[in-house]
């Protein structure tokens, strides 16, 4: 990963995303309605990840809609994600890594959406979970309602975490992934209703 001081345009654009994850991924959404918690925020993992200093982001410009240049960039970052601190064992699923593309045209963003697809094993076999946003947004709907879309952010970008296992829903469509997350954290305690991510 690159570690060099960003541009100007580059800082900006960083700084929108710490604001939107801010803004958007940690407010309370009515339209999560998530019926387990009283916890509603878009993303329950973004707070502590801003909170720790674990929020990293990696900026690859100059990268139009080439799927193919996309997916190597973004299969480098499985072994680059786990190189990156924390490591224990409790803390590390606390870190996220962000990878921004912001220069895909705003009409082929959805060219992330293959790349998620066609990187979305590697990660999850490697433990990881990888999802992509973009403007349009993708087309996945929220795990509890199916008329939110969630995925929708101002830059285009994939972002990496660790597995949990309350992800168990977003794996269910592939026996790879299933696999996968019962060496991760055994058998799921109940069936799982499928959601395509």
């Amino acid at each position: 990963m690159n570690h060099a001081i960003l541009e100007p345009r580059l800082l900006k654009i960083a700084n929108e995303i710490v604001e939107w994850a801010k803004n958007t991924l940690t407010a309370e959404n009515p339209e999560v309605k998530r019926p387990y918690s009283n916890n509603q925020t878009v993303c329950p993992f973004v707070r502590e990840s801003l909170d720790r200093n674990l929020f990293y982001q990696a900026f690859h410009p100059h990268i139009g809609a080439d799927a193919t240049a996309i997916e190597r960039i973004v299969l480098g970052y499985v072994e680059e994600f786990k190189r990156l601190q924390p490591f224990d064992p409790h803390m590390r699923f606390k870190k996220a890594l962000i990878i921004v593309f912001p220069d895909i045209p705003e009409t082929q963003v959805n060219v992330l959406d293959l790349v998620h697809e066609s990187t979305k094993t590697a990660y999850v076999q490697s433990g990881l979970m990888i999802g992509q946003f973009h403007r349009l947004p993708p087309d996945q709907p929220g795990l509890w309602n199916p008329d939110f879309r969630p995925l929708h952010s101002p830059v285009p970008m994939l972002v990496i975490r660790h597995m949990v296992p309350t992800d168990i829903p977003f794996l269910t469509s592939d026996s790879r992934y299933l696999d996968a997350y019962r060496r991760a954290f055994g058998a799921p305690d109940a069936p799982a209703r499928s959601v395509t991510q």
